[in-house]
């Protein structure tokens, strides 16, 4: 489990958000908004403090999370030194622990067993479960066995109830090699692979709406959004090529290059759930947009992403150290392509959602051209 994830669930995190009336022009020098009003008209506590009863927060059917890999390969070399390689690799994601929220499942499961004590929680099940009052680790797809502190009691809730799919991650590549060491004139090592990854979980961290919090993402926070999450993940780069090399010049300049290039990443359009009241409230966050379901990475992708870096170094001895000069220009010819696009369409926390004007737009460039000089010196 990443740390991230236990600190946030079970360290009685502080996480309120609170809004304030604004007129929407008043800006103090800072660009801070001024003139708001002195109360809130609305806020949301995620956390509020308190450290929660931790039986609540883990199914105790809970197993752990594991990958199985596949690699087959064949490598040989000729008789003039060059290797070469095929490799065949599969990897697949068995068991996934996630953060699920279960009061929709709570809720149905009480209204069902109608032992929901209304006097003492102070109303019906929905009052104290509007959709974000429990989460808890487990295996999605899974049934769970799980602490319910307001009746202190354990519940057995079906995966029927709790409404998500098993959690999968699968990726297959096919690679060729080739490799001519270095001589003490040239090498030459080059690269092709071809690359699937395909699935409904990325892992801990979710690179297509850019969250970073690590095992607390939105991914399976409600059933909703895992609707349309079936599909080609945000890191699958169908075609890879890789060639770098170095040359010895008889003056003892040693030049290199490298070069890569691989097709884009695939693109989707983030929007509100016009469905799932609990996943709409988590704004632009479903596979949704107008309506309308768009699978994962259904919708093309960014440009292909062409890259050349050179080299040029030069080593040589002053008083006993051995010194080392280098010159590197990183993309070499400026390459500008988008490497990440905007890909939240709607925003808002109820459907339908207001239109974001960024959709589309490119939110992340190849790093500009860039020239380093440097020296090493090394000694006894």
């Amino acid at each position: 489990i990443a740390g991230n994830t236990n600190i946030r669930m079970s360290a009685g995190e502080t996480y309120i958000h609170d809004y304030f009336d604004w007129d929407g022009t008043c800006l103090n020098a800072n660009n801070s908004p001024c003139n708001i009003a002195s109360t809130a008209f609305e806020q949301d506590i995620f956390g509020n403090g308190e450290v929660p009863d931790t039986r609540s927060l883990t199914d105790t059917n809970i197993e752990p999370m594991y990958q199985s890999e596949f690699i087959l390969g064949y490598q040989w070399i000729t008789d003039a030194g060059v290797e070469m390689g095929v490799k065949g690799i599969y990897r697949n994601v068995e068991v996934s622990i996630e953060d699920v929220a279960i009061d929709a499942a709570v809720i149905d499961y009480y209204n069902a067993a109608g032992t929901w004590d209304a006097v003492a929680n102070d109303g019906p099940v929905e009052d104290t479960f509007t959709g974000f009052h429990q989460y808890v680790l487990t295996n999605p797809g899974n049934s769970m066995n799980v602490y319910i502190p307001e009746m202190d009691e354990f519940v057995s809730l079906t995966s029927e109830q709790l409404n998500y799919p098993k959690a999968e991650r699968q990726y297959g590549a096919l690679e060729f090699t080739y490799s001519r060491p270095f001589d003490g004139v040239w090498g030459l090592n080059a690269s092709y692979t071809w690359a699937h990854s395909w699935g409904n979980n990325e892992g801990y961290v979710r690179s297509d709406n850019g969250q970073d919090d690590a095992g607390i993402t939105t991914n399976f926070d409600q059933p909703g959004l895992t609707d349309g999450a079936y599909g080609n993940l945000p890191n699958d780069r169908r075609h890879t090529i890789k060639v770098f090399g170095s040359y010895q010049l008889p003056v003892g300049i040693r030049l290199g290059a490298n070069f890569t290039w691989n097709t884009g990443r695939p693109l989707n359009c983030f929007g509100i759930h016009p469905t799932d009241d609990f996943a709409a409230q988590y704004g632009g966050e479903s596979f949704f947009c107008n309506g309308k379901l768009n699978k994962r990475g259904s919708l093309g992708s960014t440009p292909d992403v062409m890259n050349v870096d050179i080299t040029a170094q030069y080593e040589m001895e002053i008083n006993d150290f051995d010194v080392r000069f280098a010159l590197d220009v990183f993309n070499l010819f400026d390459s500008q392509n988008a490497t990440e696009v905007n890909e939240v369409r709607e925003e808002g926390n109820a459907y339908p959602g207001a239109l974001q004007p960024y959709y589309g737009m490119t939110s992340s460039y190849q790093t500009p051209r860039t020239i380093r000089l440097s020296a090493r010196v090394a000694f006894e």
